[in-house]
């Protein structure tokens, strides 16, 4: 899937907002607390990620706030 298209596949902000296209690019830049989601360049201007990768980053942060390692 494309980076753009990742806020439709994760939940929603405690305002009840998606989280914005900007935060999507910037969890495969800077991560969450240095946590990256991992992208690939799918075509020129295009960035992508699959649902195994955040499946998988999901879980690495999960584990990271449940050992106290995010603020």
């Amino acid at each position: 899937m494309r980076v753009t298209d990742l806020p439709r596949h994760l939940p929603p902000r405690p305002d009840g907002q998606r989280v914005s296209i900007t935060s999507a690019f910037r969890y495969t830049l800077n991560g969450v607390s240095g946590i990256r989601l991992r992208r690939f360049r799918a075509t020129a201007g295009t960035w992508a990620t699959t649902l195994e990768e955040l499946a998988r980053w999901q879980a690495a942060i999960t584990n990271a706030a449940e050992a106290g390692a995010l603020a």
